[in-house]
């Protein structure tokens, strides 16, 4: 409004002018959770006033388990296992059943950050009695490279067992009493000690072999209806390494 400094005239009226609304900005970044760090959402406000919009709001952190109770994430277990850090400390061996009561097991590849390479001597030995768990169902991951000694002994339930490609070497007898086993798959080029898969029994129906070398493997006994399946280039090699 302007006018007159020594009289009443008013030269204009002063007029309304519209608020020019707040300027919503992003003032802190959200922050994504980790399986095992909190994060955050972000906290949005005016650039101009001390307006707030949104308060940021902790995200726990947590793991995201699948079906088989791995995590999608970083491949941590939620099952109990018992593990043991390697000398090194570059990586951990899965050492025993722990807790674990579950009999559907899958491996983990993943433990506290650390690759799980190994599974170690008598881990679910049921022969010896190191566990009462008897497995239904296993699930050998990439990532696992030895398997040792009496590993599985005695556990009888287990049907299929598929060694996966990362699968360096089998100690003597880690499947020894397998007695339910039907079905054996090699994926690499796996160094067996002895007789590492001696089920004892006639159950066993199918070995498939898929290295791209030769394996030396005696499955412990004469079976009556057992076939092995080798890529076709080997079968020769395979015929003379198993006197087939």
């Amino acid at each position: 409004k302007t006018g007159c400094s020594r009289c009443d005239m008013v030269e204009t009226e002063a007029q309304g002018i519209p608020a020019t609304g707040h300027d919503i900005i992003v003032l802190e970044e959200a922050v994504v959770p980790t399986c095992t760090t909190a994060g955050s959402t972000a906290k949005t406000g005016c650039s101009r006033c001390d307006f707030i919009q949104e308060e940021s709001e902790e995200i726990p952190a947590g793991h995201q388990y699948g079906e088989d109770k791995i995590c999608t994430v970083c491949g941590e277990s939620s099952l109990p296992f018992a593990y043991t850090l390697s000398g090194d400390g570059t990586y951990y061996i899965l050492s025993g059943a722990g807790e674990v009561t579950d009999t559907d097991i899958t491996i983990p590849a993943w433990h506290k950050g650390l690759p799980v390479k190994k599974i170690g001597s008598f881990a679910f030995d049921r022969y010896g009695l190191t566990t009462n768990l008897s497995l239904t169902s296993l699930i050998i991951p990439e990532g696992i490279e030895e398997i040792e000694a009496s590993a599985f002994d005695g556990q009888s339930e287990i049907k299929t067992v598929i060694l996966p490609k990362s699968l360096k070497s089998v100690g003597v007898d880690a499947f020894h009493l397998n007695v339910g086993l039907e079905t054996f798959i090699v994926k690499g080029n796996t160094v067996f000690s002895g007789n590492a898969f001696t089920v004892q029994s006639g159950a066993l129906k199918t070995i498939v072999f898929l290295s791209e070398s030769v394996i030396s493997c005696d499955p412990g006994e004469s079976y009556d209806d057992l076939k092995i399946y080798v890529p076709s280039a080997l079968l020769e090699e395979y015929r003379e390494s198993f006197g087939y």
